[in-house]
């Protein structure tokens, strides 16, 4: 059955952080911690005692290691912006209105820090000009919206269908649910999907559990022996590759 629709892991195949950024910083912008505290609409809704140090451990305990930490080891997570509304009433003496919680994800977005490939736009839309429909399957613990700015900002979003992310669906790739999140959002078969990912066991092996086709995006040289018994249609080691596979 023909490929109808192609779906990409964002974070090492679309965009990338800087080299030497601490990874911890792909998840939450620590740093803007500092300018919550600082914030002059932000900082006296706090509560008495918190600042930048209290800010820190919170958002570690309570929010960081609920995405990365052994809960998450069953592959289901909170939703962000749920989970965001229940604790933020600990810190804030308010609830924050909406203008207020964008000014606060923007402190805590690490977005800024993606820097996309050089070739993601050309293979996009050279793909769009094929007829392919596109999307995104990625996991992150911020709100999914944060990304879609991100890519509205590139003039990339058009080209993209459904933004999948673990954040809003409450589960971690290769749980097959967020796949098949992904396929029911175009009512698309699995047999009718790519998924194109840089990591083997999120996203290879989680799109090969629900029946799709996958292509490792091997660009950082992960060890191709564990993907002896459970290959990946195709391995590529740069995107621009992606327009010589047989689709």
């Amino acid at each position: 059955m023909p490929i109808r629709v192609i779906f990409f892991d964002f974070g090492y195949v679309l965009a990338s952080p800087p080299p030497g950024l601490d990874p911890r910083f792909l998840y939450l912008d620590w740093d803007g911690m500092a300018q919550i505290a600082a914030d002059p609409l932000l900082a006296p809704l706090l509560r008495p005692g918190i600042g930048e140090a209290q800010l820190r451990a919170f958002f570690e305990r309570e929010y960081y290691q609920r995405f990365t930490g052994p809960e998450a080891s069953q592959l289901e997570v909170p939703r962000a912006n749920e989970l965001m509304r229940a604790i933020l009433p600990r810190l804030f003496a308010r609830p924050l209105n909406d203008g207020q919680y964008e000014r606060l994800l923007f402190h805590l977005d690490t977005m800024k820090y993606m820097r996309f490939h050089p070739a993601a736009g050309r293979v996009v839309r050279a793909l769009s000009n094929l007829n392919f429909k596109l999307g995104i399957i990625s996991n992150m613990i911020l709100p999914g919206v944060l990304l879609e700015r991100l890519l509205r900002s590139e003039g990339l979003r058009e080209f993209f269908g459904p933004v999948i992310t673990s954040s809003e669906t409450g589960y971690i790739k290769p749980h097959p649910r967020i796949f098949e999140r992904a396929l029911d959002a175009g009512n698309w078969r699995a047999e009718e999907a790519l998924m194109v990912g840089d990591t083997y066991r999120q996203d290879i092996i989680g799109a090969r559990s629900v029946g799709m086709r996958a292509v490792w995006l091997n660009s950082r040289g992960e060890p191709l022996a564990q993907a002896a018994q459970n290959p990946p249609d195709s391995i590529i080691h740069s995107l621009e590759e992606l327009l010589t596979v047989d689709l």
